[in-house]
C-alpha cells in the first residue's frame, strides 16, 4: 500500500502542479496577495501580508469553469487550459512565496477566525483540501446556520493538523467534519505513508474530543485519476483509507459519512455529470452531498447531546449497519496475504454445521425486558452476522465421542449482531474435536428497542446457564462443570455473567430458573470488560448503555468492579496488538481477579490483533484452545 501513497513524479506534471493548486481554490495567495521573496529568519507579529481586495475577483472565472456543470470534459478542459495561459507569471511567484513563509495556511483563516471566536459558537466546523475550499461557494447556503468552511486546496493531512487548533478547536463547534486524503495520495507535500496519514487523522481526533467537538469523519471522495499528478490512479489507496476511516468511526462511534454513495460510477470514479475535472464536485454534486452532510451532523449532535438514560436510535443502528455491510462486502474482494493474522473476510452465508445445529429455545414465553424494534438489515449483509433477534435460542454442537463436558460460547459483534459462525459454529468444531459439547448463544441485543437494554443480554446468558443444567442428562453432561467462553463483545457478556450471575435481572418462570446461573469456569479471549472511557470499546458501550451513560451505569457493566470471592476461575486470551478492544481490558480484569486472590491464568500475544476466534493456523494463536482444555481439566481435578 505504501507503493500506491507515492506520487508519480515528471517534470512537466510540477507545473501543472501549481497550477491546479492555484486554479482549483489553493486561494492562499491569492486572498492575500503578493509576499515579498525575502522570507524572514526569526519569530515576527504576523507573517501574514495585508489581505488582498481583489483576491476573490481573480479567483471568480476559474470557480465557474469548475463548479459550473460542464457541456463535455473536452469543452472543459479547453476552458481551463485558456484560464491556465492567462494566469500572470508574478502571480505563481507570489503565491510559492507565501507557501514558503505560511506552509500549514495559517494566514487563509486568521481574520475570520477572529471574528467568530466573539460571536456565537459554530454548529460545525469543516476541515479540508479544495473540495471543501469550493463547497463554500459551490453551496453557499450550506454554510449558514452555524456551519463553517475551513478548506485550504491542496493541502495534506499534516498541513491541516498543523492548523486544527486555531482553524477549529479556537472556533469551539460542537461537531468537527474531517475530510482529508486526496492530496496525501497525490503526494502534495511529498511522499508520505498509510501510517502517517492515519496518525494525522487520528491526532485531529484526539484534539477535537479532547475540546468536547464531536466527530464526523468523512470518507475520501472518489476519483479515477489525480490529473496533475501524471494521472495518477488513486482508487486503491481510497478504498483502503476508507475502509480504515469507517473502522475508527465504527469502533470508536463517531459518524462516518461515505460520499461516494452519491457521487461515484460503477468504476469507483466521480461521475462526469457530478465533477467537471474528476476530482472536484460542481455545484450539482455538492448538492448531492449536501444531505448527507447535514444528516451526519444532526448525528453526530445528537449523540453529543443525548439524554443520560437514551437508547440508541433507529437511524444510529441503521448507520451501523450499512457501514458493517460494507465494510463486510469490500473485505470478500479484497486480497488477503498468505500467512495475514487478520481474520478471513466473513462469509454471505453461514455453514451447514450452524443451519443444521439442534435449536433450543431459551425462554417458554415472550422473553422480559420489553418490546423489541426490528430494523431493516442493508443489501448485502452477512447470514453469519445475526441480527433483529426477537427469540434467544441455543443452537446445540455434539461430538462424535463426549467427555461428559459442556460449554457456553458466546460469540461477539459488539452489540450490534451476533457472530455465529466464526465465534460460534467454527469455535464449536474446534471444542467436539475434544469431546465438549457446545452451546452456542444466539442473545437478544440490547439497542433493538428492549427498555431494560442493558440487562436484556445477562437475562439471556443467565438464562442460558439455567436451560443447559436443567438439560444436561438429556445431553450427557455434567452440569456441575458448565463452563462459559466468550468472545470481544461476547466476552464482556461471559464476564458480566462471571461476576454477575447471581443478580436478580428477571423474574423465575418455571423450573430451569432454580439452578445456579454461576459458571464452574470462564474464559474470555480479546474481551470488552469496561464500559469506561478511554478503554472500551465505543460501539460496544453506545448500543449496551446508550450514547450517554451515567457514571452508575458505567460502573454497574464494567465487570473489573465485581470481581468478589465467589467469581468463578478465569481464563484470558488477548493480543496486545488488538486494534479495536485493548489489551488494557484484560490487564485489569486479570489485577482485579489477583487482587480478590480468585484463580486466573492469562495469555498476552505479541500479535492477533481482534477477532482470531479459533486461531490462524501456524500462529501463537491457533494454540490457545488446547492450553484453554488442559487448563480446564486441571481445574476439574482439583475440584475431586
Amino acid at each position: 500500500m505504501n507503493d500506491l501513497m507515492k506520487p508519480v513524479r515528471d517534470e512537466p506534471c510540477r507545473e501543472r502542479t501549481f497550477r491546479h493548486r492555484v486554479a482549483l481554490a489553493l486561494s492562499a495567495a491569492l486572498v492575500l496577495g503578493t509576499a515579498s521573496a525575502s522570507l524572514a529568519q526569526s519569530l515576527v507579529a504576523s507573517p501574514c501580508p495585508p489581505p488582498d481586495p481583489d483576491a476573490e475577483a481573480r479567483l471568480a472565472p476559474v470557480m465557474d469553469l469548475v463548479l459550473t456543470p460542464a457541456a463535455s470534459p473536452e469543452a472543459f478542459w479547453k476552458a481551463f487550459e485558456a484560464w491556465q495561459a492567462s494566469l500572470p507569471p508574478a502571480q505563481q511567484a507570489a503565491a510559492d512565496a507565501q507557501r514558503a513563509r505560511d506552509w500549514p495556511g495559517l494566514c487563509r483563516y486568521k481574520a475570520a477566525n477572529a471574528a467568530i471566536r466573539s460571536a456565537e459558537r459554530p454548529r460545525a466546523v469543516l476541515m479540508g483540501d479544495s473540495i471543501t475550499d469550493n463547497w463554500t461557494r459551490g453551496d453557499p447556503s450550506l454554510f449558514t446556520n452555524g456551519i463553517v468552511g475551513r478548506g485550504i486546496g491542496g493541502q495534506t493531512s499534516p498541513q491541516m493538523l498543523a492548523r486544527f487548533r486555531q482553524d477549529v478547536v479556537a472556533l469551539h463547534p460542537r461537531v468537527v467534519h474531517i475530510m482529508a486524503g486526496t492530496n496525501d495520495i497525490a503526494g502534495n507535500t511529498g511522499p508520505t505513508t498509510v501510517q502517517d496519514y492515519r496518525s494525522n487523522i487520528l491526532a485531529m481526533v484526539d484534539l477535537a474530543r479532547a475540546n468536547d467537538i464531536a466527530v464526523v469523519l468523512a470518507g475520501i471522495p472518489p476519483s479515477r485519476k489525480l490529473y496533475w499528478r501524471g494521472d495518477l490512479d488513486p482508487r486503491a489507496s481510497i478504498r483502503e483509507l476508507n475502509g480504515w476511516l469507517r473502522s475508527v468511526a465504527f469502533d470508536n462511534g463517531y459518524v462516518f459519512v461515505d460520499y461516494a454513495t452519491v457521487l461515484a460510477d460503477a468504476e469507483g470514479g466521480l461521475r462526469a455529470d457530478l465533477g467537471n475535472d474528476g476530482v472536484h464536485p460542481n455545484r450539482v454534486g455538492y448538492a448531492r452531498m449536501r444531505p448527507l452532510t447535514e444528516t451526519a451532523i444532526a448525528e453526530a449532535l445528537e449523540r453529543a447531546t443525548a439524554d443520560i438514560d437514551a437508547r440508541p436510535t433507529v437511524t444510529r443502528r441503521t448507520e451501523l449497519f450499512a457501514s458493517i455491510a460494507a465494510s463486510a462486502t469490500a473485505a470478500r474482494s479484497a486480497p488477503r496475504p498468505e500467512g495475514a493474522l487478520t481474520p478471513p473476510p466473513t462469509p454471505a452465508r453461514t455453514s451447514r454445521a450452524w443451519d443444521g445445529a439442534p435449536k433450543l429455545p431459551l425462554w417458554p414465553t415472550a422473553p422480559p425486558g420489553g418490546t423489541f424494534v426490528p430494523v431493516a438489515l442493508p443489501a448485502g449483509w452477512p447470514a453469519p452476522f445475526v441480527a433483529n433477534v426477537a427469540a434467544p435460542e441455543l443452537r446445540v454442537f455434539a461430538p462424535q465421542r463426549s467427555n461428559g463436558q459442556a460449554v457456553l460460547a458466546i460469540p461477539g459483534g459488539g452489540y450490534l449482531f451476533v457472530s455465529v459462525q466464526n465465534e460460534g459454529a467454527d469455535f464449536a468444531a474446534k471444542l467436539n474435536e475434544r469431546g465438549y459439547t457446545v452451546f452456542v448463544l444466539v442473545y437478544r441485543l440490547p439497542g433493538e428497542g428492549w427498555q431494560q437494554g442493558e440487562d436484556v443480554p445477562l437475562q439471556d446468558a443467565q438464562r442460558a446457564m439455567r436451560v443447559i443444567r436443567a438439560n444436561a442428562a438429556r445431553w450427557a453432561v455434567d452440569p456441575e462443570t458448565l463452563s462459559v467462553v466468550g468472545f470481544s463483545a461476547g466476552g464482556h457478556l461471559a464476564a458480566t455473567l462471571a461476576t454477575n450471575f447471581g443478580q436478580p435481572v428477571y423474574a423465575p418462570l418455571d423450573g430451569a430458573d432454580e439452578a445456579s446461573a454461576r459458571p464452574f469456569a470462564t474464559a474470555l479471549v480479546y474481551p470488552v470488560v469496561t464500559m469506561a472511557l478511554p478503554g472500551t470499546h465505543a460501539v460496544s458501550r453506545e448500543l449496551l448503555l446508550g450514547p450517554n451513560p451515567s457514571p452508575t451505569q458505567i460502573a454497574r457493566r464494567s465487570a473489573q468492579l465485581h470481581v468478589s470471592a465467589d467469581t468463578p476461575p478465569l481464563f484470558l486470551v488477548h493480543a496486545l496488538d488488538d486494534p479495536a478492544v485493548p489489551a488494557t481490558n484484560s490487564l485489569d480484569l486479570l489485577s482485579a481477579m489477583r487482587a480478590a486472590n480468585r484463580p486466573v491464568e492469562a495469555h498476552f500475544l505479541q500479535e492477533g490483533g481482534h477477532a482470531f476466534a479459533s486461531g490462524y493456523a501456524g500462529s501463537p494463536t491457533a494454540a490457545w484452545i488446547g492450553t484453554f482444555d488442559a487448563w480446564l481439566a486441571r481445574l476439574r481435578a482439583n475440584r475431586r
